[in-house]
């Protein structure tokens, strides 16, 4: 099963997500873990490839069990994901496979596409924790 770290960023109560060329769903900054790798340091190796951006902290969240899911376009692996609250340093500057941001509100995510996974694991516990 593939590994993935995840970086749930907020500022202001509102959730980075991050999309590629001709995707019709967003997710968080991050991605798999190269061979021998930890899951902090993939996060932090993922986070300046897609943003340009430095992690300055990181905390854990979650740790789940993503199924793989067909999306338009897409199908995301089955995948171990770890989700950290992470700070970062700098302008966000999409590259790599990004191409687009949004800082999404609670409201906002009712209509944004994101996996079935990180939606119950992630998205629905920040909203009950008030911290979007």
């Amino acid at each position: 099963m593939r590994k993935r770290a995840s970086a749930v960023i907020i500022k202001d109560k509102k959730l980075l997500l991050v999309t590629g060329k001709e995707e019709d769903f967003y997710w968080t900054p991050g991605g798999k873990l190269d061979e021998g790798e930890d899951f902090e340091s993939a996060l932090k190796r993922e986070v300046k490839e897609e943003m340009d951006c430095l992690v300055t902290s990181m905390m854990p969240y979650c740790q789940y069990r993503a199924e793989k899911e067909e999306i338009p376009n897409f199908t995301v692996p089955a995948s171990e994901v770890r989700a950290f609250l992470v700070q970062t340093k700098g302008t966000i500057r999409p590259q790599a496979e990004v191409t687009k941001y949004i800082w999404a509100t609670k409201e906002d995510l009712k209509n944004i596409r994101v996996t079935k996974g990180f939606r119950s694991n992630v998205v629905d516990r920040l909203i009950r924790e008030n911290l979007l």
